[in-house]
């Protein structure tokens, strides 16, 4: 390839690498990721990445398979991403999305 990458060409890159951690990732561990999204989403009218770890998600070989499950959890109407974003703790500070659900029940705990 010659010359400067185009948005298209930087999202079909994107799109690849998210497909193979995804691919990669423990089937078992992305089951549970998806569980404790689902339940983020009914507890928090927003939520960041760090709150995962906070409902007991354990850790996967591979940090970004975390991603593509969320992705899958956007798919499935349960969140959508914000425009903000937040210092991760867990990534030394990098910002992160914030997501709002689409299935709070107004039963859980503060915003993120």
């Amino acid at each position: 390839m010659t010359g400067q990458l185009t948005i298209d060409d930087a999202l079909a890159a994107r799109a690849e690498a998210l497909r193979r951690v995804d691919e990669h990732a423990d089937p078992q561990w992305k089951n549970q990721a998806l569980k404790v999204i689902r339940r983020v989403c009914e507890d928090r009218e927003d939520w960041h990445s760090d709150v995962l770890w906070e409902y007991g998600l354990d850790e996967p070989r591979e940090a970004r398979a975390l991603g593509p499950v969320i992705q899958r959890a956007a798919r499935l109407g349960w969140c959508e991403r914000t425009d903000r974003v937040r210092p991760s703790v867990r990534s030394h500070l990098s910002g992160k999305s914030v997501w709002r659900s689409l299935i709070y029940t107004g039963q859980g705990s503060a915003a993120a």
